[in-house]
């Protein structure tokens, strides 16, 4: 197991949250995808489509 302190949203508190290494890096593989995928998405004036 992989433990390791995580913020909080809308908090000064920490969390502890612990893991396998390979849920970790299940996690980490599933989180990049995920950002890849909002990224061909984009629209408003940052984007390519958007017109402001």
């Amino acid at each position: 197991m992989v433990c390791e302190e995580t913020p909080r949203l809308g908090s000064r508190f920490k969390r502890k949250v612990c893991v396998t290494p390979e849920d970790r890096e299940a996690r980490r593989l599933r989180d990049q995808q995920e950002m890849q995928r909002m990224g061909g998405q984009a629209t408003g004036c940052n984007s390519a489509a958007g017109a402001c």
